[in-house]
């Protein structure tokens, strides 16, 4: 990260420059949206820059890139000096009715005075579709059980998609957004008649504490809540990095399963191997299936809105 101007220095840059800008939260954010670029625009000269390489002036913004991002874009919105600044943002929950049923208020559009917030939680909400979330544990996945696993697996991502919802959701309610990730494992979840489920049971029995009792509760609750929902709504409210780590874990239940539906003497393995590639690398083969697919079927979702205004003004 080259940039590292205070939020002040950074605004008078972007003023001084003539140059397209997209100002991001993370470094993560930054390679994914690069990669877009590079297919949507690959003629166009716009400049990524991540808040990671801002330093905070407060409390707020001294370690929130969130934060960062929006002082700057109220600072510049509106003004003539800065209509070649954009910015994308992590939607999280924002918009988002959560009480009968998940709605989401923000269907038509998500852009506004240059920032576009995410079409769901994160920019890995992206990646959440049945075909990418296939080729990228397809290409990472080195079990020979791995086809036989995908085909059980992907038959029931519906079902993947509410359990994650609802656990994006629960520790939303107790303010402990990355809690569970440490604590469920991939043989915390079962498979039963071909379908995964939290052993949520078994797991607190583990972790009997206060926060590990009242996320169950809330787990509990949410599940309730968004089975009744649309799933495409449960996508976008799924957490990003809770989605791409608890994905690999059910996978690997289920490469589990299959081992042991063979009578392979070593099951565990499988799923132990594929649950230590690191979250970096699992983005990484989500993003380049992703924008594989984006060159063949540009169906599949992207920050368009943001594309468009881009390929505009560069």
């Amino acid at each position: 990260m080259a940039l590292n101007y205070s939020i002040a220095e950074y605004i008078i840059k972007t003023r001084m420059s003539s140059k397209v800008r997209v100002l991001v939260e993370g470094a993560d954010d930054m390679k994914h949206f690069k990669n877009l670029l590079h297919v949507k625009l690959p003629n166009k000269n716009i400049k990524v820059d991540t808040a990671e390489g801002i330093r905070g002036d407060c409390r707020l913004t001294g370690k929130n890139n969130k934060e960062k991002i929006l002082k700057v874009h109220r600072a510049t919105r509106n003004t003539q000096s800065h209509n070649n600044l954009f910015f994308l943002l992590d939607r999280e929950f924002d918009g988002f009715e959560l009480e009968q049923v998940i709605r989401d208020l923000k269907k038509e559009s998500l852009f506004c005075n240059n920032m576009l917030l995410t079409a769901g939680h994160s920019f890995e909400n992206y990646f959440f579709y049945p075909r990418i979330i296939k080729d990228a544990y397809l290409y990472l996945c080195l079990s020979e059980f791995k086809r036989d696993a995908m085909q059980a697996f992907i038959s029931s991502l519906d079902e993947c998609f509410r359990i994650l919802a609802a656990i994006s959701l629960a520790a939303k309610d107790i303010q402990k957004s990355t809690y569970p990730i440490g604590t469920i494992h991939w043989f915390d979840f079962k498979i039963e008649n071909s379908l995964p489920i939290f052993g949520h049971q078994e797991w607190l029995e583990k972790n009997n504490n206060g926060a590990a009792i009242e996320f169950v509760n809330r787990y509990l609750y949410n599940y309730e809540l968004v089975s009744g929902s649309e799933l495409e709504d449960c996508i976008k409210v799924i957490r990003g990095h809770t989605g791409v780590i608890f994905f690999q874990r059910i996978f690997a239940a289920y490469l589990k399963l299959q081992a042991s539906a063979d009578r392979y003497s070593n099951s565990n393995k499988h799923a132990d191997d594929f649950s230590k590639i690191n979250e970096k690398g699992m983005s990484a083969a989500f993003c380049e299936a992703w924008i594989r697919l984006i060159e063949a079927d540009g169906r599949v979702a992207y920050p368009e809105e943001l594309i468009k205004f881009l390929e505009t003004e560069a």
